[in-house]
């Protein structure tokens, strides 16, 4: 399954380049990559969102923050469906999703290329995206992790 927003701009070659990860590396579950964000004019990026790459970056990292850029991930739908799916969590509901798949054993992994120009003119956008932003809100780790106690001392 390959997600974005309708406002939103992919790439060309995203779901060409997201699906060789999946054909090279079957044992990745969940692929992103680098989002551009910009508010006016694709063309002109105000900041980028760089993720970490390797799967043992992303576990590392997915203990303070969302290891994704939800805008442009993409996933097995068997693997999503294994451990129950999108579930309402405030905010929160794609990390959630990553964290309980990183737990259960699922690989990921992002790009180290831009796959998608994210519009982000409203609030919400900018304050979801913080945590990779350089020109957004100042970010404070989530406390995700604290609150369920769901993270294993991988």
């Amino acid at each position: 399954v390959a997600r974005m927003d309708s406002d939103d701009i992919a790439y060309p070659h995203r779901c060409e380049k997201q699906l060789a990860v999946f054909n090279e590396h079957p044992e990745v579950s969940i692929c992103s990559g680098i989002v551009e964000e910009f508010t006016t004019d694709p063309n002109t990026v105000d900041a980028k969102r760089v993720p970490p790459e390797t799967n043992a970056e992303i576990v590392e990292f997915a203990k303070k923050r969302n290891p994704f850029n939800h805008p442009c991930v993409m996933y097995k739908k068997s693997a999503v469906e294994a451990v129950g799916s999108y579930q309402d969590f405030y905010l929160l509901e794609d990390y959630y999703l990553w964290l309980r798949m990183l737990m259960a054993g699922y690989q990921g992994y992002n790009i180290q290329e831009p796959l998608l120009h994210m519009i982000c003119t409203s609030p919400y956008k900018a304050f979801t995206m913080a945590p990779f932003s350089a020109l957004s809100f100042p970010y404070r780790p989530c406390s995700l992790t604290k609150s369920l106690r769901v993270l294993p001392s991988w």
